[in-house]
């Protein structure tokens, strides 16, 4: 079981070391070649890295001069500092032949040699699992990236990508006080004064709390990198709801990105504005309209169907981040982090109409100030190489 379980993590790290760099993996050709003082230990090892490497499906070659690669082992007496029953230490180089270059060299220490049946496969593997496919250019390529860490960054380096993803964003509706008996919307005669007094008319009233709603959302859009350190997006969302009632909200979005290139992620913080699309609200609200007292004029009376939001901010602004990783090939794998907030001016509040119960139709209308915090998973599909 063991080295089945060996033998399946080294043959998944030899797929994607391949397909880091778009190379399919064919027979191999090695040539074996061990020393020892210790007899026993040599016949040992060549047996058993033939073996391994015969059912691994790795060419043996009986001549140096044939083989593009050579597996080296050296197995040697060893005294351990810290662990006195260990005795022993295989000394383990993989060489490609045509340049003389030593991809990988390492040592692995044992008892005897009964513990290493447990530890060849594991040991050949270490070493055997960086052999490309036999080609002159595509050998030359992965020497050189293994011995300078270079892999393939396509997914880093593409002019346009287009975006998919899915949102959990939060809408938040910071009640605001204007106009209200406190917290409360009420009953009464009067309209209130502003700010509300005591000496207004009011027989009841109904607290109101700041409203957060969280909803599902999907995001399509199109970035475009005209420069290796800036990015520039433009995007559909499309929510379940508008965290205010359950009706869908659409908005167009901007961003302006900025990405951090590291060795495997992508990180990109950025601004953003975002243009809800008010006409498709239109619409929106589900009450019927009241019987409001005749010092109310009619232009304040909502209705079924035509105006839940008497206002809604034109547009907001904010910011986040997006952590990206390789996805395969030109494409990239991420999450997203989001704040949006409407200006704290009177001119981008969220005003509704007062249509929530009535029995307290006073003040007729409420503010609010509206954010949002999300998170979100996508997947951006590249296309055009930066030269």
């Amino acid at each position: 079981m063991k080295k089945t379980l060996i033998f399946t993590l080294f043959l998944a790290l030899a797929l994607v070391s391949a397909n880091g760099l778009d190379i399919d993996i064919p027979n191999r050709s090695i040539f074996i070649e061990g020393s020892s003082t210790l007899r026993d230990h040599l016949a040992f090892f060549n047996e058993n890295f033939r073996m391994e490497a015969s059912a691994m499906g790795y060419t043996i070659v009986n001549n140096k001069a044939d083989a593009g690669f050579t597996f080296k082992f050296d197995a040697q007496n060893y005294t351990d500092d810290y662990d006195s029953t260990i005795k022993f230490i295989i000394m383990i180089s993989l060489v490609f032949n045509e340049s003389n270059t030593e991809m990988v060299s390492f040592g692995h220490p044992y008892r005897s040699l009964d513990e290493m049946y447990e530890f060849n496969q594991f040991v050949f593997y270490r070493a055997a699992v960086l052999i490309p496919p036999v080609g002159d250019d595509i050998i030359n390529t992965l020497v050189t990236a293994a011995s300078t860490g270079t892999t393939d960054n396509r997914w880093q380096n593409q002019i346009l990508y287009l975006r998919l993803s899915l949102d959990y964003p939060i809408a938040i509706y910071q009640l605001l006080l204007d106009g209200l008996k406190g917290d409360a919307i009420y009953g009464g005669s009067t309209v209130p004064s502003s700010p509300p007094s005591p000496e207004d008319g009011w027989t009841d009233a109904d607290r109101l709390h700041t409203i957060i709603w969280p909803s599902f959302g999907v995001t399509v859009g199109l970035e475009f990198h005209p420069f290796s350190f800036m990015a520039l997006e433009a995007n559909l969302h499309w929510n379940t709801t508008n965290g205010m009632t359950n009706d869908f909200y659409f908005a167009a979005a901007g961003e302006l990105k900025f990405n951090i290139k590291l060795r495997n992620a992508l990180i990109q913080p950025y601004l953003t504005f975002v243009y809800p699309l008010q006409f498709l609200m239109e619409g929106i609200g589900d009450t019927e309209g009241w019987l409001y007292p005749d010092d109310i004029p009619a232009s304040e009376r909502p209705v079924k169907g035509t105006d839940t939001f008497k206002q809604f901010p034109e547009f907001l602004v904010g910011g986040g981040v997006q952590i990206g990783i390789n996805g395969g090939g030109k494409n990239v794998i991420f999450v997203n982090f989001s704040f949006t907030f409407a200006l704290p001016m009177p001119e981008y509040q969220v005003i509704r109409h007062n249509n929530l119960n009535i029995l307290y139709q006073l003040p007729t209308v409420i503010h609010y100030e509206r954010y949002t915090f999300g998170i979100g998973l996508g997947y951006r599909f590249g296309f055009i190489n930066r030269r």
